[in-house]
């Protein structure tokens, strides 16, 4: 049997905690079905009907206008900004356990200012899982890389 080979194909290229599926084929983010049929269901989706009128109303005032400013304007009365999310690689966390066998998932995220001050930046908030014993061990070997470092002096034995 001929094995397939994907170029480019990475299991974590799009898994910067957005929240949605990836195909299992190229990584790319695989987005929901919206089911239109519920936006009248005022107990599932209590805003949703008079956000669309909204968004109706706005297009009619702005029908004239561009679609970009058209764009640019809904953005801007709603509040919709796409905001970059800080890099899970980058991280002190992602450097200290990436070799380990430890569940994580990105929860949510809180919006903060750039550290440079140049605009806003979505921080994920990360939950994370395993076995008390392998966590037990993980710390031991955490603290072995930073006394290793030079940066903590072990004073905690474990039996």
């Amino acid at each position: 049997m001929k094995k397939l080979k994907i170029k480019g194909f990475s299991p974590t290229a799009n898994r910067q905690g957005t929240g949605k599926i990836n195909s299992n084929v190229t990584g790319e983010d695989i987005s929901g079905v919206y089911d239109y049929g519920q936006v009248d269901d005022p107990e599932k989706y209590p805003l949703i009907k008079d956000t669309a009128d909204e968004i109706i109303k706005n297009l009619r005032v702005l029908k004239d206008k561009p679609l970009e400013e058209v764009i640019n304007q809904l953005e801007l009365r709603f509040g919709l900004e796409n905001i970059p999310i800080k890099s899970i690689e980058d991280s002190l966390w992602h450097q200290l356990t990436h070799d380990e066998h430890i569940g994580q998932s990105v929860q949510g995220y809180k919006i903060t200012m750039k550290d440079d001050g140049t605009g806003k930046i979505r921080i994920p908030h990360i939950s994370f899982s395993s076995d008390l014993d392998y966590l037990d061990g993980f710390l031991n070997r955490l603290i072995d890389k930073l006394e290793n470092l030079g940066i903590v002096k072990r004073v905690i034995q474990t039996k």
